[in-house]
């Protein structure tokens, strides 16, 4: 029997189904007779500007994702004398980030932001303070004044910056690079037309990091931390993208009734260390907008082989203000580490003859909110979960940090560390061969349960001593039941993970729309076999998917935005 959920128009059945399993789709080979320069002319602009390849910044501990923008000066501009000319001709590399919102570039001369007696001031920057400052290229101060609306942004590392925006006709026009389908390469043929938004002044914690500014991709519609702001004010990359016509990330369907926003993200683990160096330039970290998949492995016959991607996950509202969506949260339900017993398991099941199972299922009990501080029980079946390409580890409760240390990790409790990531002894692979399930609940009240290599979720590209880094720690905030956890980017290094919303209006509502997320995992397992890795995956050759589907005489979900569905 179907039940009703609370979203018109959409069913759910009472089964809790596991989509751990799921073998990679292989589409066939290209149909003989097909002209492939002919499909080649059939690129469009849309094409040529919906994937658009990242950047990587990495230090000792750390790495950013960035998206570079670059601009070129125009006889006016150049003559400005507040416009330096080194800052324009280099690239401006802007952190890929899904957890916020804000859209944003240094501005010249920018203060500090420092508290005094719980209050935030600003000041001018001392000169030993100058090596850190000077490392970001800015732009400068437009001529005239800002808009009256001025924003503070505090972050949950203890960051902060705060904002101006300027007027339509101070807009800036950007080159941001994409994938040139025809010649299988980076470009930089996408023009954006880019507000300025420009920090006044920001605290020691966000200058330090090693970004020019930010590009936030939390649900379309959510502007925070601007008031009384629609698409048409552009306070976002969404509502850039939209303006600009030239992706499809964000699109009117239905006559203009209805708005339809995609958002694919690839980031690849950082090489080095032993791993191998990213030479080949169709394997890349990259934000793909639009339908399919445009990456995979080719297979001896010619064929293609696709990652598979789980049923879509429906987030859930802010648990602040139950009446928006604004970050993509699910519940986490449990992670089981699947630790091989034979030397060959089969990877497509979880028999216990082939797998050890360490199931971590997640706190049962919390202190029931800032106020009573009582302890009760956790009143759903996981914890909140985002998902944080800036955030460099994965933060968990205290508990399960814990339980990792001991039961995945095989150290003393009296040991786990207090502060900071934890990690593991010996070669960065000894995970190399096991899994890892993850299981969700949506917000239809649906578990899903997707599965992926535990390698890059539990090492990273940092090991000294005997010793890897493992991505994760412990929250260093006190556990309430209203807490919002995050999986950071070692998640997004073993799962694609694709960003969908269709609503009206200007932003989704909950109860009428459902913003989704899936996840495919970066290798591809068939047979009972893995027969790629994430560095296997590559950008597919000389086509675009509509086109590959074409190509392939298929009519595939994951090449072709059909309507077939999973």
């Amino acid at each position: 029997m179907w039940t009703a959920l609370n979203s018109p128009g959409l069913m759910a059945g009472p089964p809790l189904v596991s989509f751990a399993h799921r073998e990679p789709i292989v589409v066939p080979q290209p149909v003989q007779n097909v002209n492939i320069d002919r499909l080649r002319e059939a690129i469009n602009g849309v094409d040529q500007s919906s994937l658009m390849p990242t950047c990587m910044t990495r230090s000792a501990h750390d790495v950013w994702y960035t998206l570079c923008l670059s601009k070129k000066l125009r006889p006016s501009e150049a003559s400005h004398p507040t416009y330096r000319y080194r800052v324009h001709r280099k690239e401006l590399n802007l952190a890929v980030d899904t957890a916020d919102s804000s859209f944003w570039l240094y501005q010249e001369g920018y203060q500090e932001l420092y508290e005094e007696m719980n209050v935030i001031k600003r000041r001018a920057w001392t000169d030993e303070d100058a090596p850190m400052r000077l490392k970001h290229r800015c732009l400068p101060r437009p001529t005239v004044p800002p808009m009256n609306d001025g924003v503070r942004v505090p972050y949950r590392d203890g960051g902060a910056v705060d904002l101006a925006r300027w007027p339509p006709e101070c807009d800036l026009i950007f080159s941001v690079p994409a994938w040139d389908w025809k010649s299988n390469q980076k470009s930089k043929g996408t023009k954006l037309q880019v507000p300025q938004i420009l920090v006044q002044a920001a605290s020691e914690k966000t200058v330090r990091q090693p970004v020019d500014g930010n590009i936030g991709f939390t649900v379309p519609g959510w502007r925070h931390p601007w008031k009384n702001t629609d698409e048409g004010d552009r306070v976002t990359f969404f509502d850039i993208l939209r303006e600009a016509d030239c992706t499809e990330a964000v699109r009117d369907i239905d006559r203009g009734e209805s708005t339809e926003a995609h958002l694919t993200v690839r980031l690849l683990i950082p090489p080095g260390d032993g791993r191998p160096a990213m030479d080949e330039v169709r394997t890349r970290s990259f934000l793909y907008f639009g339908k399919g998949t445009p990456c995979g492995k080719a297979i001896g016959n010619g064929s293609l082989a696709l990652p598979q991607y789980s049923p879509a996950l429906r987030i859930f509202p802010d648990m602040g203000d139950p009446t928006t969506f604004r970050n993509w949260n699910l519940e986490l339900v449990s992670m089981t580490l699947l630790e091989p017993l034979v030397a060959n398991p089969d990877y497509e099941s979880t028999h216990v003859h082939e797998w050890a199972h360490r199931r971590l299922s997640m706190p049962d009990i919390f202190v029931s909110n800032r106020r009573d501080r009582v302890l009760k029980l956790n009143t759903r079946e996981g914890i909140r979960v985002g998902f944080d390409t800036c955030s460099g580890a994965s933060v968990l409760p205290d508990r399960i940090v814990a339980m990792i240390w001991t039961q995945w990790f095989g150290q003393p409790i009296d040991t786990v560390p207090v502060d900071g990531p934890i990690w593991h002894h010996g070669s960065k692979d000894r995970f190399a061969n096991h899994d890892l399930l993850f299981e969700f609940k949506d917000g239809g009240g649906q578990k899903h349960t997707i599965r992926c290599s535990a390698h890059h979720f539990l090492s990273s590209p940092w090991s000294a001593d005997g010793q890897t880094f493992a991505c994760i720690k412990s929250s260093d905030q006190e556990e309430f039941d209203d807490t919002t956890y995050t999986l950071g980017m070692n998640f997004f290094w073993a799962f694609m993970v694709k960003f969908e919303a269709t609503y009206s209006g200007s932003h989704p509502i909950p109860g009428t729309h459902s913003p989704t997320i899936q996840f495919a995992a970066q290798r591809l397992v068939h047979n009972k076999e893995r027969v790629a890795d994430a560095w296997d995956l590559e950008i597919h050759p000389n086509l675009p998917p509509r086109l590959q589907n074409e190509l392939r005489g298929c009519q595939v979900p994951e090449l072709h935005p059909g309507d077939l569905s999973d």
